[in-house]
This record gives structure tokens, sequence and C-alpha cells, in this order.
């Protein structure tokens, strides 16, 4: 069985996520008034860069899709 995982840096995941970096570091940062405690954490420095999974974010992406369509049809 083969796997293909796909590791993203920041500036992949601000594309995908259509969001600006610093709004990705906002998410990331429990100090922040945006944090988000679900968004997916990275896997840290990477050759001295952090990457996320792409299949993380796919997920979340997902599980926040879904959200908003359950609120939607209440």
């Amino acid at each position: 069985m083969t796997q293909n995982i796909q590791l993203l840096n920041i500036s992949e995941v601000a594309q995908k996520l259509s969001a600006g970096k610093s709004t990705i570091y906002d998410w990331m940062s429990p100090k922040s008034k945006r944090f988000k405690k679900d968004f997916p954490k990275p896997l840290r420095k990477i050759g001295g860069v952090n990457r996320w999974l792409e299949s993380e974010i796919d997920a979340w992406v997902l599980t926040h899709l879904n959200l908003n369509q359950d609120a939607k049809a209440q």
C-alpha cells in the first residue's frame, strides 16, 4: 500500500485557505484573539521550516464547511 503524503509550507497553506500568512499564525497562537484551537498543528521545523500535512488541512476545511452548512440548516 502506497501513501502519497504531501507537506505544505506556510505559503502553501495560506494559498490553499485563501488566507494571509499572518492569519495562519494568529490561528495557531493561543495569545491571539483569532486563535483556533482546532487548527492543525505543523510538524515542527522540518529542514528549518514548519510544514503541515495537507490531509490535515483538507480535513479541517471539510469540518468547517460541514459546521457552516449545519448552522445554515438550523
